[in-house]
């Protein structure tokens, strides 16, 4: 490595007698920078959490993006007040919908318009809604003894009151045929909990009443989103009373709530780092040169969020709060050099040709380490990759090429010191590794409990209004969100029902009826409809005397006239098949628009399921293989999850460690020194895989990339440990080791104080593995090394 040295003692003595040159250089560097880094454009969604490859983990999220409710905005309306009518909620309501207008809302639904002749609707189709199970089911009407009971129920309702009103209703359907399609509607019931009031979507308490709107604004979107909240909530402040509670849920939500904190965090983060670090260098340095070194990390991160501007068009709003982190890390190389300064007693071209060779191979396998990130399939994790990689690289050459021009320091500046205990004056040397051995062992043992977390919502922040608005939705119309979703593909509609009625069929019978939601019981395919036609004809061929006969004989009994149900057997006579504008036309065009999808040239048909253990497995089992289906859930992508987590960890972790002791053999070229340098990031992976499992921790799709980050920062320690003690240098290079750890734990530990779990789940797991880590290079190095 002394060609290192030499090419930096170069760069050093060139820029003796030009250093104006090289500050103007660095000044123009950083003016250049901050104007990039003003210009970055921030993205606050959740895609640059998601895989972007072709991976199935990645198809099952594209798919969940169709699910219905996945872009709408729900709305719950209900009382404070339980002597509230529910005609007086209805009205807020309608009120409501009708100021809810473009450019934030489209479409706004409240209710089915209940005057659409379902009743007539339901028997011109019953032919071609009638499957073999309800053939049964009439047969059982057309008893001769039913039918005698059901005239006689006939006979009273026509002498009520109300019978002028159900005159017509009954010669056309005196035995109740209608019942059977008009109960299929109950198939395509999204909600579970919710019944019509006068055309209005009412809870089955009668307690709550919901808006189903439509935006044009896309959730990721969090400016608009955040416009159009603002807008709705005035809305409701101008239009809505006091006494009304309102409740929203939507994507939009999500999306300005995480913004929000985020946003909150980075400041909290950036500042109580940069308060830390320059309280670190100020107290441990003890020299106001010490600011020289502080602002190195700084300048690194101004560099590295310009660079990462340049290569991404859009940067997440956490990659940059990961910026606190750089500024942790990004300072060991300046340390390093500024205590060498002293330990060389001002001699800075020693302390350059002394130091740039570790510093080089430090910067060298920490770059490594980050480098496996940039193979991830998460965009998140390869900009955090990125961002590390250039404000490292930025680090190392201010520290290597500006700061020893910087630094000029007194005799008493030298002599300051705190003084680290040295690793020779310790007598109980054998106790010390008796602990780190003892520690290792135990914290091995519990790792082998270590959980993976592939549920994304545990790891979104969610308000406590959010939490409360979600709860109160959930317990007044039941679980609408949490269902497996079954999409059956085709090029046209026609193949597209052929296939959704072959998942119907496979499922109905092995799942109960209540976690099922079809289109296929009240649109058919075609075919099915021509065989269900043919069918009843068949039937009704074969009975329609018989039962004309009953009812005229036993109908003469009571009172009826000879043409009294004429109506009823004139009623079967239509051919014509159930199309998509025939539900649109009874006004469900909202919920056929959500259950059939046209897209790409190609229609998919939606089937929900009711997301339990049990009814996954049923899935899988009859249905996973059928051709043109496929099928996501959130159970079922929290599981994939966990395998790509589980996957990727394991991945990133071997990568790590393999590049890391192929840098670190290359340039030693000694077994000993090699193992040596490695204790620190054993020991900082090991006690952190251990601590995490005790304490019930599970590595999530964000703390995943940790095991590379405590890899990569560990081996510089014992990288530089093993330098010192094979070249003899001073005991400052313990003293830079220990300020180098605290400053990475003060920009870490700056995480644990985000509100956003992401932030604080990277925060945690770092700091328990750099804390082991630390000790470990500080104390155990020199021992076995010694030996």
């Amino acid at each position: 490595m002394i060609f290192i040295a030499d090419i930096f003692l170069f760069i050093y003595n060139f820029f003796c007698i030009r250093r104006f040159l090289l500050f103007l250089l660095t000044a123009l560097i950083l003016i250049i920078s901050i104007i990039a880094s003003l210009n970055i454009n921030i993205t606050q969604d959740i895609y640059s959490m998601l895989p972007d490859d072709n991976s199935d983990l990645a198809m099952n999220f594209k798919l969940f993006e169709l699910a219905p409710f996945s872009r709408k905005i729900i709305v719950n309306f209900s009382s404070k007040d339980p002597t509230t009518s529910i005609e007086t909620l209805t009205k807020y309501v309608k009120d409501i919908a009708k100021e809810m207008k473009p450019p934030f809302f489209t479409k706004v639904t409240y209710g089915i318009n209940t005057s659409k002749d379902f009743f007539s609707w339901a028997y011109q189709y019953l032919p071609n809604l009638a499957d073999d199970n309800d053939i049964q089911l009439i047969y059982e009407k057309i008893s001769h003894e039913r039918i005698k009971i059901r005239l006689s129920e006939l006979y009273k309702n026509l002498i009520s009151p109300e019978g002028i009103f159900t005159k017509e209703i009954i010669q056309k359907d005196p035995l109740l045929f209608s019942t059977i399609p008009l109960n299929k509607l109950r198939s395509i019931n999204f909600i579970p909990k919710m019944k019509l009031y006068n055309g209005h979507f009412i809870s089955s308490d009668d307690k709550n009443t919901m808006i189903i709107a439509d935006t044009p604004i896309e959730i990721t979107d969090f400016s608009n989103s955040k416009k159009m909240l603002s807008y709705f909530n005035d809305l409701i402040a101008k239009y809505v009373p006091p006494f009304i509670e309102v409740s929203i849920i939507s994507g939009h939500v999500y999306t300005v709530s995480n913004s929000d904190a985020i946003q909150r965090d980075i400041w909290v983060i950036i500042s109580f780092a940069s308060i830390a670090l320059l309280i670190i260098f100020l107290f441990l340095l003890r020299s106001l040169k010490a600011i020289f070194v502080f602002l190195v990390p700084i300048f690194a991160l101004v560099i590295a969020t310009a660079g990462i501007s340049l290569i991404y068009k859009y940067v997440s709003a956490i990659t940059i709060g990961f910026g606190a982190v750089v500024l942790g890390i990004s300072d060991d190389f300046a340390i390093h050099i500024y205590l060498g300064i002293k330990s060389k007693e001002n001699k800075v071209d020693a302390a350059v040709y002394a130091f740039s060779s570790p510093i080089f191979l430090g910067c060298i396998t920490t770059l490594g380490s980050f480098g496996v990130l940039t193979w991830s399939s998460l965009p998140l994790q390869r900009e955090l990759s990125v961002l590390s990689i250039i404000g490292i690289t930025a680090s190392m050459l201010i520290s290597l090429i500006l700061l020893p021009h910087g630094l000029s320091l007194s005799k008493s500046e030298i002599k300051k010191n705190i003084i680290i205990p040295n690793i020779r004056n310790i007598r109980n040397k054998n106790f010390i590794i008796f602990v780190w051995i003892f520690l290792l062992i135990l914290s091995l043992w519990q790792s082998l409990n270590l959980s993976f977390n592939g549920d994304l919502r545990t790891f979104n922040f969610i308000a406590p209004e959010i939490k409360k608005a979600e709860k109160k939705i959930h317990d007044a119309w039941g679980n609408f969100r949490g269902r497996a979703i079954i999409f059956s593909e085709g090029k046209n509609i026609k193949e597209a029902l052929k296939v959704n009625d072959i998942v119907y069929k496979t499922l109905n019978g092995k799942i109960e009826e209540s976690d099922i939601i079809s289109i296929s019981p009240m649109l058919p395919s075609f075919d099915n409809q021509i065989l269900n036609q043919k069918r009843f004809a068949e039937f009704w061929s074969k009975n329609k005397e018989h039962i004309k006969e009953i009812l005229d004989k036993e109908g003469s009994k009571i009172g009826f006239s000879s043409k009294a149900f004429d109506p009823f057997f004139k009623s079967f006579s239509k051919e014509d098949l159930i199309g998509v504008s025939d539900l649109k036309k009874l006004g469900m065009d909202e919920l056929v628009d959500s259950m059939i999808i046209n897209k790409d040239n190609h229609v998919q048909i939606l089937t929900l399921v009711s997301d339990k253990p049990n009814n996954i497995e049923l899935i899988n089992k009859y249905i996973g293989n059928v051709k043109d289906v496929k099928w996501v859930s959130q159970l079922k992508l929290k599981q994939s999850i966990d395998e790509t987590i589980k996957k990727e960890f394991i991945s990133f972790m071997v990568k790590g460690l393999c590049i890391n002791i192929l840098i670190i053999g290359f340039m030693f070229r000694n077994f000993l020194k090699m193992v040596c340098a490695m204790i620190p990031v054993i020991t900082g992976v090991v006690f952190m895989l251990g601590v995490m499992s005790a304490m019930g921790i599970g590595f999530n799709i964000f703390n995943v990339i940790v095991g590379v980050l405590v890899i990569g920062l560990a081996v510089d320690y014992g990288i530089f440990i093993v330098d010192k003690i094979s070249q003899g240098h001073d005991n400052k290079v313990d003293l830079s080791v220990l300020i180098s750890g605290l400053t990475t734990i003060a920009g870490f530990g700056s995480l644990i104080l985000a509100s956003h779990p992401a932030l604080y789940s990277i925060g945690l797991s770092v700091i328990l593995g750099i804390g082991a880590a630390i000790p470990a290079a500080l104390f155990v190095i020199p021992i076995i090394y010694k030996k």
